[in-house]
């Protein structure tokens, strides 16, 4: 295995945004030790939950964090178990239990505030679940890029080989396939860390869980009552291209769905200016 470099890079986001005012905090939520970035907006809009995907942490997060609480006056991110600076768990929860384990964090939170709920790839589908499950929690919901949609066991099954990576090429091409352009040698350079990452066992069980091919129901999405938005990057090439097919049938009548032209599967990462300018037409919305 290479030199790893992804802890060098997230200690150093997390600095720079301590050092812009947010807070770094360990916390104790459903049983589980996470790491909560806690950032204090100068905005009026509704707090911002923002939701990781698979592999990923709530440092991802960090090129729009400062754009967003411009106009909330909060924004939290958490790392689920066995991500970022949370430890490993000696269990690492389910996909059912990391939706528990949000409520709960969120809940106690923001003492029963409602939030704007964003979720990227899997962080998408958790936060469908927990705004079905649990709406007053829940003011709006953006979901990019989510996972969750019923596809052929064919395709979930190409998509679950593309996480079982084994070599430093293939972290290298699973790097280039979250991008709709990828920074010069960022795939080359986050290679290993792809390998170390996706060979966590909080990530081996959430991809091979006690439910691996797994879906948002069509009642789940369907009975989403609060406003939502479903960004689509027309550049997508990790999850399936029925994906938004799926979406574009289950979701309520009022979901608004954008295809955005020159988008990945990280816009938050790909395109943070442009996803922070959506986020904020979204928010002053509601």
């Amino acid at each position: 295995m290479g030199f790893e470099l992804l802890p060098l890079v997230n200690r150093a986001m997390r600095a720079k945004l301590v050092r812009g005012g947010a807070r770094s905090r360990d916390i104790v939520a459903h049983g589980h030790a996470v790491h909560l970035l806690d950032v204090p907006g100068t905005g009026s809009g509704p707090p911002l939950v923002l939701v990781h995907g698979l592999g990923s942490s709530g440092l991802t997060f960090s090129q729009i964090i400062p754009g967003l609480a411009k106009f909330s006056r909060r924004v939290l991110a958490a790392d689920l178990p066995g991500a970022g600076f949370s430890p490993l768990p000696q269990t690492p929860p389910t996909i059912e239990e990391s939706v528990h384990l949000l409520a709960s964090l969120y809940e106690r939170e923001l003492g029963g505030e409602k939030a704007l709920v964003v979720g990227n790839s899997l962080g998408g589908a958790m936060a469908a679940e927990l705004s079905f499950r649990r709406p007053e929690l829940v003011r709006a919901l953006v979901l990019s890029a989510p996972a969750g949609a019923e596809v052929s066991p064919e395709r979930f099954a190409a998509l679950l080989q593309s996480f079982e990576m084994k070599s430093w090429r293939q972290g290298r091409d699973f790097m280039r396939k979250l991008y709709h352009r990828a920074p010069p040698l960022v795939p080359e350079l986050l290679a290993y860390d792809m390998l170390k990452s996706f060979g966590r066992p909080h990530v081996q069980r959430l991809l091979h869980g006690d439910r691996p091919n797994d879906h948002l129901e069509p009642s789940v999405l369907g009975g989403l009552q609060m406003p939502v938005l479903l960004l689509w990057g027309r550049s997508e090439k990790l999850l399936p291209y029925e994906s938004i097919e799926y979406f574009r049938k289950h979701l309520p009548p009022h979901a608004l769905i954008e295809e955005v032209a020159d988008w990945g599967h990280v816009p938050h990462l790909d395109r943070p200016r442009e996803l922070v300018a959506r986020l904020e037409r979204f928010a002053r919305a509601l």
